[in-house]
């Protein structure tokens, strides 16, 4: 009886053990969930910007920093690293850890990057948290030349083919793909220069070195406001107040700059959502509202389910549209 009533016994305490021990495991995977799901954020954050200081993407990734800020809680640290059109900030991102405390600022340039198909990253390598908003691109002219108008400038290249020469940011880029559309819908030929970014290229059409410039009118504010530069047309309606679009003068080109914020993939779901959540709520305020009326901006916000299918079709689309400018 004694030795029933020890085996018994034992039954009862190892019983015990298990159950204890499922529970134990239990709890400690609960608080494994917990971690990954702690608060986000509890540091500074770093905002990564691909494009030199003082220029139309700073001043944008910048103001929407600040604004972002009082939404998280938290300091956003906005650091310029240009070049590469932007590959070398996005490669520093996927050098830091996918946990939402490093992000970057891109732009439309994001697809020509990926489209090129000679960035050392894919397009899987990141998750796009929000697209903010959009800007035109713009054909300008240096007020002492003699465009004063669309019209003056298509007729000139036409009967000078070649001859004018054209600045901008980057070849393949953005930029670059309006200009090649100018020149297909309207039949006429010129030169396009590249530099690093549009102010370098404002800085040489104030010098007269180069005819015209197409970029972001942002990047020659001061001077647009001071009368030495013009604005011709540009790409999108709603961009720059009183000035024709390409479309309206029958040259069918409609395509806009847009700007958003990206995250390393694997990046958390919920952080990703509370980054999400706090720019949203960034752009709702009157300051964000003055800043895109005085750089003459729209919006084209896009939610992170949104926005990433929509790269895949636009870095599908750029891609076609290189290859057929490298043929």
């Amino acid at each position: 009886m004694n030795h029933r009533l020890l085996i018994m016994l034992l039954i009862f305490v190892l019983s015990v053990l298990v159950v204890a021990g499922c529970s134990t495991n239990t709890t400690s995977q609960g608080n494994e969930g917990s971690t990954s799901k702690e608060a986000f954020p509890t540091k500074e954050i770093h905002l990564v910007i691909p494009f030199s200081a003082g220029s139309g993407a700073d001043i944008f990734a910048r103001k929407l920093a600040k604004l972002a800020e009082a939404e998280l809680g938290q300091k956003i640290v906005a650091e310029n690293k240009p070049g590469g059109s932007g590959s070398i900030a996005l490669a520093y991102v996927l050098s830091q850890p996918a946990d939402g405390y490093t992000i970057a600022t891109h732009s439309r340039t994001f697809s020509f990057l990926l489209g090129g198909g000679e960035a050392p990253f894919e397009l899987k390598d990141f998750d796009a948290v929000v697209r903010i908003n959009g800007e035109s691109s713009a054909l300008m002219v240096n007020t002492e030349g003699q465009f004063k108008s669309l019209e003056d400038f298509v007729n000139y290249a036409k009967e000078n083919p070649g001859k004018l020469k054209v600045g901008g940011p980057g070849t393949g880029s953005f930029h670059h793909m309006v200009a090649m559309l100018l020149m297909e819908k309207a039949g006429i030929e010129f030169t396009w220069i590249p530099y690093d970014g549009g102010k370098e290229a404002v800085l040489d059409l104030l010098g007269k070195n180069v005819d015209a410039v197409i970029a972001t009118a942002s990047n020659a504010k001061a001077q647009i406001d001071s009368g030495n530069i013009a604005v011709l047309a540009n790409s999108v309606s709603e961009t720059v107040s009183g000035i024709p679009t390409f479309k309206e003068k029958g040259y069918d080109i409609e395509e806009i700059l847009w700007r958003g914020v990206f995250v390393k993939a694997g990046t958390p779901d919920e952080r990703v959502k509370a980054l999400e959540e706090a720019f949203s709520k960034a752009i709702q305020t009157q300051e964000w509202a003055d800043y895109q009326k005085e750089f003459e901006q729209e919006d084209a916000f896009m939610s992170s389910s949104d926005f990433n299918p929509y790269l895949v079709n636009e870095v599908e689309k750029t891609m076609q549209f290189l290859q057929n400018i490298n043929k």
